[in-house]
């Protein structure tokens, strides 16, 4: 079963498991929140915020059913589907000119000096 709520901390509507829902404190996930809505995630300690809400609709039956009453609880100024439907992208990492081509020169053994003094070592 799912449920609409309302948070009272930011006015946002979402829809939410059932579950998640005590007393008018509902959990939210901190990182990946539609996909662990989508798979009904246990709330724990550790992966989830909890905040004051207040219950609009409940005991509904699909997903996709509370997200329509959601949108409709929010009215058209939320942009709430926008913001759930945007992946996040990496920031291209960019190089200073300079940095790209100022490698450090490996260290230079000299040998020249040594190698006879090897050569006598093994071979006397």
């Amino acid at each position: 079963m799912w449920s609409v709520v309302c948070f009272s901390t930011d006015n946002t509507v979402a829809a939410v498991p059932k579950f998640w829902i005590r007393s008018s404190v509902c959990a939210w996930p901190k990182k990946y929140a539609p996909k662990l809505i989508e798979r009904r995630a246990n709330p724990n300690q550790l992966e989830f915020d909890y905040y004051k809400c207040k219950i609009l609709e409940s005991n509904i039956g699909s997903l996709l059913e509370a997200r329509s009453l959601a949108q409709e609880h929010s009215g058209p100024s939320s942009n709430e589907d926008f913001n759930i439907n945007t992946k996040r992208t990496k920031k291209p990492v960019t190089y200073k000119k300079n940095e790209l081509f100022n490698i450090p020169s490996p260290p230079a053994h000299n040998l020249e000096g040594n190698i006879s003094q090897i050569y006598d070592k093994r071979f006397t």
